[in-house]
């Protein structure tokens, strides 16, 4: 399969599941405007975005490019902004106070919603309330796409990546960081593996506490999987300690640790 690299600004978005972040919608590049399907949550009109992934043929809606990761990042021309502003993405801004807000402020227009968003009282039609909800939303905004960029750079698709950002919000990062563990026992489809991999990232002692209590856990509920209702002791330990690479003794303090706490 083709590897393919495209850059360009959303034109429009024609379709978007909000539950799981499916997105179909128009790319315009330098040359052309193509579409895109995938996984690409919380886009919008006027973004620039650098988008990998492979073509493909829909049988109804033709040649479409299928995107596996993406990078984006904020208009910086004043016309991005004002489409960026009246594509839908703030409740109460449309095309006209999108035209006017970007007048006023121009480039520096995104800066008065996120860090003076009283200026925006300036404003016609635009209230004191109104202002701090556009910021607040704004800045929501923006907090997904870090998280998003944050959580593509632990090689987590987009799909993956909304899963988590919608159970931690801003905690997102705190979390990653410190115990990816927990994202096995609480997001759906993250297993040992998959947390295991980002503790790596994440500069995780092999021998960290909360990888081998997921160890144990991940051992016992494959185990369970298989048809097991229970699993001996020492077949537990040296599974784990197969999985690990850790002494007995590790696996054993983090068993106790794990009856302590159930």
């Amino acid at each position: 399969m083709e590897d393919l690299k495209i850059t360009g600004e959303v034109e429009d978005i024609i379709y978007r599941n909000k539950d799981n972040g499916y997105t179909v919608f128009s790319l315009t590049t330098e040359d052309d405007e193509v579409t895109c399907v995938g996984v690409v949550p919380q886009i919008h009109s006027g973004e620039a975005l650098e988008i990998h992934g492979s073509w493909a043929m829909h049988p109804l809606y033709g040649r479409q490019v299928q995107v596996r990761y993406y990078e984006k990042s904020m208009p910086t021309t004043t016309a991005g902004m004002e489409k960026y502003l009246s594509s839908g993405m703030i409740k109460g801004i449309g095309a006209k106070t999108a035209k006017r807000i970007v007048e006023r402020f121009g480039e520096a227009t995104f800066y008065v919603i996120e860090e003076k968003p009283d200026l925006l009282t300036e404003i016609k039609g635009i209230s004191y309330d109104k202002a701090q909800k556009i910021s607040e939303v704004f800045c929501e905004q923006h907090e997904l796409r870090r998280a998003m960029m944050f959580l593509q750079g632990y090689d987590i698709s987009p799909a993956y990546a909304m899963k988590i950002y919608k159970k931690y919000k801003a905690r997102t990062f705190e979390i990653v960081k410190n115990n990816p563990y927990r994202l096995a026992d609480e997001v759906l489809g993250i297993g040992f593996k998959m947390a295991d991999k980002m503790a790596a990232g994440a500069g995780i002692a092999a021998d960290d506490p909360n990888r081998v209590k997921a160890a144990v856990k991940y051992v016992l509920n494959t185990a369970a999987a298989n048809g097991d209702c229970y699993l001996p002791k020492e077949r537990l330990i040296a599974q784990a300690v197969d999985l690990l690479q850790l002494h007995p003794l590790a696996i054993e303090n983090a068993i106790r640790e794990l009856q302590v706490n159930s």
